[in-house]
């Protein structure tokens, strides 16, 4: 992923923190993962909805 970045502050329940730690070495690397499998996941949900519309109305624009 390319372009500008931007620092931004995520607050975490300690429970969260702590999950994290005991799996991953870097916290930042770890929620833009997870940032970004939702963002792929929400993408892939718009790109079907819109399969579904152009197939159920074909001869809509």
């Amino acid at each position: 992923m390319g372009g500008m970045r931007i620092r931004i502050a995520v607050r975490r329940p300690k429970e969260v923190a702590a999950f994290i730690d005991a799996h991953s070495d870097n916290r930042t690397a770890s929620v833009l993962e997870a940032l970004e499998r939702i963002r792929g996941r929400r993408l892939s949900e718009a790109e079907a909805i819109t399969i579904g519309v152009r197939q159920a109305f074909p001869d809509v624009d």
